[in-house]
């Protein structure tokens, strides 16, 4: 039981109640979501340089392990927060995509800055397709929790699939 100060006093909290205090308005979610695809994508373009260049960047094995994190166990769980006052996660969630889709250009071009500051300015950049690739992966990470989530969340929740993308990654990377 939680306590809640409703005009002056102090009143029991149900379990209820403490949920919605707990979760997330619509603006938070595209918020949190936003802020992961983000670290995600940012990811993605430094292991894809590392392997369009022939270049170890930052511990790329270690970097391909965290985009498989991030995008099947931190973007998932963000998908899975409670919420309030909205019922549509998908359309939130596009929204998210179509923000981060928004600073696409800012990110890579800052991941090419801090390469060609480690690697010298002779390198061969990103383009369209790394991005369209990303999208892809992500794509396939979150459809069958939506999927599970529109289909009344019955039976188990699909749980992350790390090794798939990481064992992906792995190969792409070599």
């Amino acid at each position: 039981m939680g306590i809640s100060r409703r005009h002056g006093t102090c009143e029991p909290m149900n379990e209820a109640q403490i949920m919605r205090a707990m979760s997330s308005t619509r603006g938070d979610y595209v918020n949190r979501v936003e802020r992961e695809l983000i670290g995600a994508l940012r990811l993605f373009y430094e292991k894809r340089l590392a392997k369009q260049n022939g270049r170890k960047y930052r511990s790329t094995f270690r970097r391909i392990h965290q985009l498989g994190r991030l995008l099947d166990e931190t973007v998932v769980a963000e998908i899975l927060r409670p919420i309030r006052g909205f019922t549509d996660r998908r359309a939130a969630f596009d929204e998210a995509v179509v923000e981060t889709r928004g600073v696409d250009a800012v990110i890579r071009r800052g991941v090419e800055r801090d390469f060609r500051r480690d690697y010298g300015p002779d390198f061969v950049g990103l383009n369209a397709v790394d991005a369209a690739k990303f999208w892809r992966v992500v794509t396939a990470s979150v459809t069958p929790i939506f999927d599970w989530i529109e289909a009344g969340r019955r039976g188990r929740c699909p749980g992350p699939r790390v090794s798939a993308i990481g064992r992906a990654s792995a190969t792409e990377a070599r």
